[in-house]
């Protein structure tokens, strides 16, 4: 398993947390897997590394429309690449990467939505103070264990 964001995203608002260093220490639970970045398409890169598949995540009906058009082209690229869909926790589908930023950006947490390490994380790129007005350290290992837990309630694992 490869999990590798697109340095050339040019679709989101380049706050996100892409740091190959600080995602390889957040999956390291993940055995078998392997932080690595690209930039260009996603078909190319799967080629390139030997996936047979795409994995992407679908929160509500507005992401399916936007992800069959682009599992479509990819289709229509890379006719033996797959794409495979996994739906969100029915508790999270309302999550998105711009309301999280917000409420980063005013120093606040949300510990039910996104694990400690990664709003440190965020707040430290955003320039913000962790809550308190000290800056974030290092994650404790509750942090890690909850960040797997996050990642795990995310993929619908308990």
């Amino acid at each position: 398993m490869s999990i590798a964001p697109n340095g050339d995203n040019r679709t989101e608002g380049g706050a996100y947390v892409q740091d190959e260093i600080f995602l390889s220490k957040y999956f390291r639970w993940l055995v078998g897997a392997r932080v690595d970045k690209f930039s260009g398409l996603s078909v190319d890169y799967a080629e390139r590394i030997g996936a047979c598949a795409i994995i992407r995540s679908l929160r509500a009906v507005t992401d399916f429309d936007y992800e069959l058009q682009m599992a479509q082209m990819n289709k229509q690229m890379k006719p033996n690449l797959e794409t495979v869909f996994l739906t969100a926790n029915p508790k999270l589908f309302f999550t998105a990467s711009r309301l999280i930023k917000e409420v980063a950006s005013y120093g606040k947490r949300l510990p039910e939505l996104v694990p400690e390490m990664v709003m440190n994380r965020l707040r430290k790129k955003l320039g913000v103070p962790a809550p308190g007005g000290s800056q974030p350290g290092p994650p404790k290992p509750q942090e890690k264990a909850a960040a797997a837990a996050a990642v795990a309630k995310r993929s619908g694992g308990k």
